[in-house]
C-alpha cells in the first residue's frame, strides 16, 4: 500500500517535479529541434564540457535542479516514513543534507557530458540564443517557482474559454513530444528504486523488498499527474501567444528534440535514483548507530547536526544532550 503521505502530495511532488524535467528543463530540451536549420558556430573548437555548461546555464538546467531538489526530498521524506526514524526533525535534517541542488545539478550535468555529440550540441548552442526559445526559455524558469494553487486557480478560470482550450490542447501536444508525463513518473519510480536498494542493503534475500516495491501504487498517480502536466504546461506558457506556443510545439516534434529528451529524462532518473538511495542509507546508518548519551557531536560524521543546530536557536528549555533513535532505543530521549 503507498503511505499515506504519498498519496496528499500528489499535485505538489509532480508539480516541481513536472516543471523541473517536463518544464523547467524543456528550454533544454526544445532547444534541440531546430538544430536542423541552424548553421553550426564552431563550438566544436572548444572544449565539450564548456560546451555542456553553456547549454545547461542558457536553458535554466540550474533552476531546474532547484526545483527537482525541493520535489525529490519530499518524495523520499514520504517514503521512508519519518515515524520509522522516530524523529522527523532528525529525518528531514539528513534528507536535506544529501538531497541537494547542487548534487543533482552535478549528476545532471556529468550525464550529459557523457552522451556529449559536437554536431548536435554546436545547434543548441546556436538555438539557445534564438529570441523564441530564449522567451519560452525564461517562461520555464519562472514557472519553477509557481505553487500549485497559483496553477489550479488560473486552470479555473481559464481552462473553459475557448484560448484556453487552444492552450490546454498544445499542452497535450507538448507532453505527448517531450513525454513530460513519462519523466514526471520515471522520477517517481526511480526515487522508490532508491529507497528500497538502500533498505535491501545486508538482508537476506528472502526478506529483501522487490527494486519496483512502491511502483504499482506510483503508478495509479498516472492519470492524474498527466491531466496535471497538461495544465501546468499551459500555464507555463500562458504569457506567450498561441502563435509561438504552435510554432515551439513544432520544434519539439523533431526526431531530434526526442532524442534530446530521452537523453534529460535520464539524467533526472539517474540522479533521482541515486541521491535517494544516499539519503536512505544515511537514515538507515543513523538508525543503527549506538545511542549517543555524553556527546552528540559525534552524530556528525552521519550528516546529522544537533537539535540547537537544526532549529538554529538557543537552547533555552533542554535538560541535557539529545539521545537519537536507533535499533535499541527507538524512542528520543533526554539525558540529564
Amino acid at each position: 500500500m503507498l503511505p499515506a503521505p504519498v498519496r496528499g502530495i500528489v499535485w505538489s511532488v509532480t508539480g516541481h517535479v513536472r516543471r523541473t524535467v517536463g518544464s523547467g528543463l524543456l528550454g533544454l530540451l526544445c532547444v534541440a529541434l531546430a538544430g536542423c536549420a541552424a548553421a553550426g558556430s564552431g563550438q566544436g573548437a572548444r572544449p565539450s564540457s564548456a560546451v555542456v555548461a553553456e547549454v545547461l546555464d542558457l536553458s535554466g538546467a540550474r533552476e531546474g535542479a532547484q526545483s527537482l531538489e525541493s520535489a525529490l526530498r519530499r518524495i523520499v521524506g514520504a517514503l521512508s516514513g519519518a515515524g520509522t526514524f522516530g524523529d522527523a526533525d532528525v529525518v528531514r535534517a539528513v534528507i536535506e543534507r544529501e538531497i541537494t541542488a547542487e548534487r543533482l545539478f552535478a549528476s545532471i550535468e556529468s550525464h550529459v557530458g557523457r552522451e556529449y555529440d559536437r554536431e548536435r550540441f554546436d545547434r543548441l548552442i546556436d538555438l539557445l540564443r534564438q529570441p523564441l526559445v530564449r522567451r519560452m526559455t525564461k517562461l520555464e524558469i519562472a514557472s519553477t517557482a509557481v505553487s500549485p494553487e497559483n496553477v489550479k486557480a488560473w486552470h479555473a478560470a481559464n481552462g473553459a474559454t475557448e484560448e484556453g482550450r487552444a492552450r490546454l490542447a498544445l499542452g497535450r501536444r507538448i507532453d505527448a513530444a517531450v513525454e513530460a508525463t513519462t519523466v514526471t513518473m520515471e522520477v517517481l519510480f526511480a526515487a522508490g528504486r532508491g529507497v528500497v536498494s538502500a533498505l535491501r542493503v545486508g538482508l537476506p534475500p528472502n526478506r529483501q523488498l522487490p527494486p519496483d516495491f512502491f511502483r504499482s501504487d506510483l503508478a495509479k498517480l498516472e492519470p492524474d499527474t498527466r491531466e496535471e502536466t497538461v495544465i501546468s504546461l499551459a500555464f507555463t506558457y500562458r504569457e506567450a501567444s498561441l502563435d509561438e506556443l504552435r510554432r515551439y510545439a513544432e520544434l519539439l516534434e523533431t526526431d531530434l528534440a526526442r532524442w534530446f529528451s530521452r537523453m534529460q529524462r535520464d539524467a533526472a532518473v539517474e540522479a533521482a535514483e541515486a541521491l535517494s538511495e544516499r539519503a536512505m542509507r544515511r537514515l538507515i546508518d543513523l538508525r543503527r548507530a549506538p545511542t549517543v548519551r555524553a556527546e552528540p557531536r559525534s552524530m556528525y560524521r552521519f550528516g546529522v547536526r544537533t537539535r540547537v543546530d537544526i532549529d538554529a536557536r538557543p537552547r533555552t528549555t533542554d535538560r541535557g544532550a539529545r539521545c537519537w533513535p536507533t535499533c535499541s532505543s527507538p524512542s528520543p530521549c533526554w539525558v540529564s
